[in-house]
């Protein structure tokens, strides 16, 4: 197979050597020859000479071309680049900033369909309208077929990540794509068109070209590493798209640090692009190659009931960072179906960390607040770490208990706190309104419309929501909270908040474990306070009446 990519001066040169280098690396074919593509236009041509010597050793054939569309729209270099492909044998072009992790094969779909790509990751274009007008202008047939995003899962018309493409005649495609881009981009009717101008003229082109002779091919031919962290599964091709990605995945690290080993001229000729001197010269480097799920871990349980304790605990241990209810989650949670958004945010996390930039935290003195009733406030600090594999926890309450079963899949160690029932519901009375009122609407995430509930947990939220007794709201909703930490229990490290206060060890030896984390700091337990005087008979009896499996499944007494 022919494949092509876009080379030219500074950034994209060292995006284009690291690609062919680990498509030669990976990739176990003879049959695939490398094309670097170089644009002859003011200096982007200028490529240096270690360059063109690495292309040399690889065996990437350098051809040029004349940009059709210069300084106006850059990415539409990639549609020349297609173009210079032979028709007479199949073609593939591929973004710049992407990696080759493992061997591939397409041409057994190739013998089927004329073009394959993969679903764009999100809707960055297009209504019902604009994809009508689209069609309509070019004199079309609009598509009966449709695709899913593939990270917000969204149903579209047919729309493609333009970074991996490939298809039977890449030139006779690309003079199509080519000329409606160009009619596109002229169009006034036609709005928000950049930087998605090649992503939207190319099902049109596809569609004018091949009709429906067309195959999605799966996310591990295009990963966006940027969008999702890099899963442990099967991923052939990466799409980073920028420095601070690699930084973040140990994975993708290692790979960069053989690619520049391997060349040692790379560290004299690109080490001082601003993005990519972290790579070059890393602050921390990584002691080992950790997976996943022995860097990051949650915590979460039922209000009150000790996670922010739990959470400056684990956050004093050496090159730890927890980081205490985290605004960010909310619209990872609401807007993906799945847990990729909370990877998202530990990796990001990661990557600011490691950059040494400040992160936001519920943080005082460097230290995790411990109760966030007596002070509930965010500051920017630069946590103190020793290497890259630094532990990362996130803690949050009923966002994260809404979430659970999203969360569960992520594999990682999930801590889940309870406490007793009637401390609990007294602290609830006396802290924070949204946790008194009780009004399951008002939440944000574990409200009833949040797509992670169950039918069963939703009706019971309908059914707290129609109560007209705040107390019994409480109540109503520790049970439905008690009942789904049940329910999931053989999976989290559920922990009562009366036995680690005074034995901080029993939740720091079974974590740790899991996380092989070989070391534990000492530290001096002490006494539970329970809340006795803010007891409220009603309460007690409340909790007696409708909860008493649940109060005794957690190991707890309601002798008063």
């Amino acid at each position: 197979m022919n494949i092509v990519f876009v080379c030219q001066k500074g950034e994209l040169e060292l995006k284009s050597l690291f690609l062919a280098w680990s498509i030669k690396k990976n990739a176990n074919s003879q049959d695939n020859k490398l094309y670097a593509a170089v644009p002859e236009y003011k200096d982007w041509g200028h490529i240096g000479t270690v360059t063109k010597e690495i292309f040399k050793i690889l065996n990437v054939e350098i051809i040029t071309f004349n940009p059709t569309f210069g300084h106006s729209y850059p990415i539409g270099n990639k549609i020349d680049a297609l173009e210079l492909l032979p028709d007479e044998k199949p073609g593939c072009f591929i973004d710049s900033d992407i990696v080759c992790l493992s061997d591939f094969d397409l041409e057994k779909d190739l013998a089927q369909y004329d073009f394959l790509a993969k679903p764009a990751d999100m809707n960055t274009w297009g209504s019902e309208l604009e994809w009508e007008y689209l069609y309509n202008f070019f004199g079309l047939p609009k598509p009966s077929r449709r695709v899913r995003q593939t990270v917000t899962n969204n149903l579209s018309w047919p729309y493609f990540n333009a970074g991996f493409i490939v298809t039977k005649q890449p030139g006779l495609l690309a003079k199509e794509w080519k000329k409606i881009a160009q009619k596109v981009q002229s169009d006034s009717n036609v709005t928000q068109k950049n930087p998605w101008l090649d992503q939207i003229t190319l099902p049109l082109a596809v569609q004018s070209v091949f009709e429906n002779s067309w195959m999605q091919l799966q996310e591990k031919f295009n990963y966006p590493a940027h969008q999702r962290t890099l899963s442990e599964g099967e991923v052939i091709f990466c799409h980073y798209h920028w420095p601070g990605v690699i930084l973040r995945e140990s994975r993708l690290r290692v790979l960069f640090n053989d690619f520049i080993n391997s060349y040692p001229k790379l560290r004299a000729s690109f080490s001082e692009l601003i993005t990519w001197k972290k790579l070059f010269n890393p602050k921390y480097p990584l002691s080992k190659s950790p997976a996943e799920k022995e860097q990051n871990f949650l915590i979460t349980g039922i209000p009150r009931s000790g996670t922010s304790f739990v959470s400056s605990l684990l956050h004093s241990q050496k090159n730890w960072v927890v980081i205490n209810e985290p605004t960010e989650i909310f619209d990872h949670l609401q807007n993906r179906t799945d847990a990729s958004g909370i990877a998202l945010y530990h990796a990001e996390c990661r990557e600011k960390i490691i950059s040494n930039e400040p992160i936001i935290n519920k943080i005082e003195n460097g230290k995790v607040i411990e109760d966030t009733a007596i002070k509930d406030e965010r500051n920017y600090y630069s946590p103190v770490i020793e290497n890259a594999d630094f532990r990362l926890g996130s803690k949050n309450t009923m966002a994260y208990m809404a979430a659970l079963p999203y969360l569960l899949k992520l594999d990682w160690p999930i801590v889940a706190l309870v406490r007793n029932p009637i401390d609990t519901l007294a602290s609830w009375r006396k802290t924070f309104t949204h946790l008194k009122e009780m009004r399951p609407s008002t939440l944000p995430i574990a409200n009833p419309q949040y797509h992670g509930w169950s039918n069963q947990y939703r009706k019971l939220l309908d059914e707290i929501e129609i109560q007209t007794d705040e107390r019994l709201r409480r109540v109503l909703f520790w049970r439905l909270l008690a009942q789904l930490l049940l329910e999931h229990e053989k999976h989290l490290l559920l922990f009562r908040y009366e036995d680690i206060v005074e034995k901080p060890e029993l939740i720091q030896q079974p974590l740790n474990k899991l996380l092989n984390y070989t070391s534990l700091s000492s530290v001096i337990g002490s006494k539970y306070r329970s809340r006795k005087n803010d007891y409220d008979r009603e309460d007690f009896e409340m909790v007696s009446d409708l909860c008493s499996y649940e109060v005794r499944s957690l190991g707890y007494s309601l002798i008063k």
